[in-house]
C-alpha cells in the first residue's frame, strides 16, 4: 500500500464508462452485439432486464430480428422474447411506453378525438396478408397483428396479452392499434364489457364453413 503524506488530497479514479459492443455489418452479427450489450446494462445477476431506453431498444431488435426469421411460423423464435418482454412490461411503465413506440411507431400516440367506433380495422400500411411494408419488407408490427389471429393458440395468446398490457388493459386503444376483428378473441376470453357472451355465440370454424357453402347454394339456386 502507498503511504498517504499528511496535508496532501487523495484523488479519485475518475468513473470507467459502461463499454458497449460495436455492432459490424450482419444481421447475425448484429443480434449477438444487442445479446451481450443487454446483459452488460443489465447485469448478469438480475433476472429482469432494466427498462432503461438502450435495454427496451436492444430486447425490441432482438424481437424484430426473430420475427422475420420465419415470419409465417415465428413462434419457436420469438415466444421466449414475447415472454421477457410480457414480464417485463407489465411491472413498468417506462417499459411499455418504450416498447409500445417501437412496435407501433407514430401509432403509439392515440390520436386527439379518437372514438372507438371509427377505424375498426387497422391502418392500410398494415398488411396482414404479406406482412410486408410497402418497400417490400418484413414489417415487425404487420406480423404480430397477423398471428394475433393464429391457429397455434400459444403463440397467439403471448402476442395478444404483450400489445393488451401495451395499450394499458385498455380494450379501447387494443382495438385502435390491432382492428376490431384482430382484438375481439382476447377481449371475448377475458370476458370485458361488451365481450361477455361473444364466445359463447362464436361459431367452430366447421359451422362458419357449411354456413358459407349453403348460402353460396342458395344464392345460385336463387340465380337459376
Amino acid at each position: 500500500l502507498t503511504r498517504v503524506e499528511a496535508g496532501k488530497k487523495i484523488k479519485s479514479a475518475p468513473a470507467k464508462p459502461v463499454k458497449t459492443v460495436e455492432a459490424k455489418n450482419g444481421s447475425l452479427h448484429c443480434l449477438k452485439c444487442q445479446i451481450v450489450n443487454l446483459l452488460i446494462m443489465s447485469g448478469v445477476s438480475k433476472m429482469m432486464p432494466r427498462a432503461t431506453p438502450q435495454v427496451m431498444e436492444g430486447l425490441g431488435q432482438i424481437l424484430d430480428f426473430q420475427a422475420k426469421i420465419n415470419p409465417r411460423a415465428p413462434n419457436e423464435y420469438v415466444l421466449p422474447i414475447l415472454s421477457v418482454l410480457l414480464k417485463r412490461c407489465k411491472t413498468s411503465a417506462d417499459a411499455r411506453a418504450h416498447m409500445k413506440r417501437f412496435i407501433f411507431g407514430s401509432d403509439a400516440t392515440r390520436p386527439t378525438g379518437y372514438t372507438s367506433t371509427k377505424n375498426m380495422e387497422p391502418p392500410p400500411y398494415v398488411n396482414i396478408k404479406t406482412m410486408k411494408d410497402e418497400a417490400g419488407n418484413w414489417d415487425l408490427r404487420s406480423i404480430l397483428t397477423k398471428h394475433i389471429c393464429s391457429f397455434n393458440m400459444g403463440l397467439k395468446k403471448c402476442i395478444s396479452e404483450l400489445i393488451f398490457v401495451l395499450c394499458g388493459e385498455n380494450s379501447s386503444e387494443y382495438i385502435r392499434l390491432c382492428g376490431f376483428g384482430s382484438a375481439a378473441g382476447l377481449l371475448a376470453d377475458k370476458g370485458l364489457p361488451g365481450f361477455e357472451k361473444m364466445s359463447e355465440q362464436a361459431y367452430s370454424l366447421d359451422e362458419m364453413v357449411a354456413r358459407q357453402k349453403a348460402a353460396e347454394k342458395a344464392k345460385a339456386k336463387a340465380q337459376k
